[in-house]
């Protein structure tokens, strides 16, 4: 039991490792799109779109959790 807890807590460590990475990257991302795209209208537009993608990422990613707790319970 105690080497089932071990694994879940380092795949759980690694997931969350893996989704700060994505987080510090897609911030460093917005930050160069801010810094040289001049035209503000085309810089919004930009965001809006990576917003977007990031809300769908996160729901794929919540309904993945979701079914995984789900098939485990």
């Amino acid at each position: 039991m105690a080497l089932k807890y071990s694994k879940e807590y380092l795949d759980n460590y690694e997931n969350n490792k893996n989704f700060e990475t994505k987080q510090i990257k897609i911030k460093n991302f917005i930050d160069k799109i801010n810094n040289n795209i001049t035209n503000k209208e085309e810089r919004i537009l930009l965001l809006d779109r990576i917003q977007n993608g990031i809300k769908l990422i996160k729901e794929n990613y919540d309904k993945e959790r979701y079914y995984e707790y789900k098939k485990a319970g």
